[in-house]
């Protein structure tokens, strides 16, 4: 009885999570954890050995790393860097904006 519980419990937890949402939901925490291993201090090298190649450059100077998931929904991290190459600036940011 208690498996029947447990199998009708899991069935109905993944009939509410449609296909794109799951995947969607998958990428952004897969970004998230590789964006949350980058720590004040890393070196520049250190921070693009990790992430790749920024995406692009802000006004400021900063590096900026996104993963889009769709149109509408992402995970980015801006760094900045000292005059020594360590981060001291680090800014995540989400937008996961559910449409079902």
């Amino acid at each position: 009885m208690k498996h029947l519980f447990i199998a009708v419990l899991v069935s109905l937890l993944l009939a509410g999570c449609g296909k794109s949402y799951c995947a969607r939901d998958r990428q952004a925490a897969q970004a998230s954890h590789r964006f949350d291993a980058i720590t004040a201090g890393m070196k520049r090298e250190a921070v693009i050995e990790k992430l790749g190649g920024a995406k692009s450059k802000t006004e400021q100077g900063r590096l900026r790393w996104e993963d889009r998931y769709d149109a509408e929904n992402y995970t980015s991290l801006e760094v900045g860097f000292d005059q020594t190459d360590a981060a001291v600036f680090i800014e995540k940011n989400e937008r996961k904006q559910d449409v079902r």
